[in-house]
């Protein structure tokens, strides 16, 4: 499955580069960011077939606001959130200090999503791209990553081999860069193991923004042809007690990472943001099992194995 060409030209056409001076990049970057939010709860209610998404619009307290996007018990999706804020908000002396500046105000724009299916043989993913700009400086980050209970290697290669090419139409260096990146960022320490099998992930990148936003843009607009093809292929898979079970406690771990590691959350919650929109990205059931090991030569095990030892996939 793919982008409908009319999606894909109505998100072109809100960033065209005659309107920098206009309304800045900064403003071309909130204007993508919220189509593009509106254009995957589209496609994914579609997908669904059976639950819509709740719109949620918020203000902050310090300026600027967003709007929260949240499907729950649907037939395919047992939860998933989209997210666009564009806020104003002061740099605590922590969050300064994260970023190797000195307090200040700070704009931040971009969206976050997050998607728990309800089948274990259907991975969970994560899409984030954001803008932040201070008084004298200013960047794009963002990322995907891939968080499979069950490990189809076909599946992998498909997702990994997609951002692949994304990179390799900007540089062909970019993509072993930004994958090690994300093995190296979404890693849950106190495990010694990955999140999930990755994707790519980069920070700070302050080098020629055109070039960058266009990059944001590119990995946005093909967002559905790298996961919705999964999905589909995974959905009637058969699955019982047993796969629930370690699809929750594979879920325990991503709520581990969420809570204790991701700048995301930090930043969200350290600059006053809205609590319900930051933890959106927590799953709706998890478990903790007291010292659980997987049986070996078991799928499970399987998994397991290539969250200790990341490989490479394209």
């Amino acid at each position: 499955m793919t982008v409908p060409r009319v999606q894909i030209e109505l998100l072109q056409s809100l960033v065209k580069p005659e309107l920098e001076t206009q309304t800045g990049i900064r403003h071309r970057a909130e204007a993508y960011f919220k189509a593009l939010q509106a254009s995957l709860c589209s496609q994914f209610e579609s997908l669904d077939g059976k639950a819509k998404f709740k719109k949620d619009a918020w203000s902050h307290t310090e300026g600027g606001g967003g709007i929260t996007c949240i499907l729950e018990r649907g037939a395919i999706i047992e939860k998933a959130g989209v997210a666009f804020s564009s806020v104003r908000a002061a740099l605590t002396e922590t969050m300064a200090s994260r970023l190797g500046v000195q307090p200040q105000p700070v704009l931040a724009t971009g969206i976050s999503l997050v998607i728990h299916p309800r089948s274990p043989m259907v991975p969970a993913v994560h899409l984030n791209l954001r803008y932040l700009e201070l008084a004298a400086d200013a960047w794009f980050g963002g990322g995907t990553d891939l968080t499979p209970s069950y490990l189809f290697e076909e599946d992998v290669r498909h997702y990994h081999g997609r951002l692949k090419n994304i990179c390799d139409r900007h540089n062909p260096g970019w993509d072993p860069i930004f994958k090690k990146e994300c093995d190296e960022y979404f890693f849950i320490k106190h495990r010694g193991e990955t999140r999930g099998v990755g994707g790519i992930f980069f920070d700070y990148r302050r080098e020629d923004p055109e070039q960058f936003f266009l990059f944001v843009q590119n990995i946005g607009n093909d967002f559905p042809a790298s996961y919705l093809p999964i999905v589909e292929q995974r959905r009637h898979e058969p699955w019982g007690e047993r796969e629930r079970t370690w699809q929750c406690i594979r879920r325990g771990r991503y709520a581990e990472f969420n809570l204790v590691y991701d700048r995301g959350t930090l930043f969200g919650l350290e600059t006053g943001g809205r609590t319900e929109s930051i933890l959106m990205s927590l799953p709706p059931e998890a478990a903790w099992v007291y010292d659980h090991r997987p049986d070996t030569g078991s799928r499970e095990e399987a998994l397991e194995l290539v969250l200790r030892h990341p490989r490479e996939w394209a």
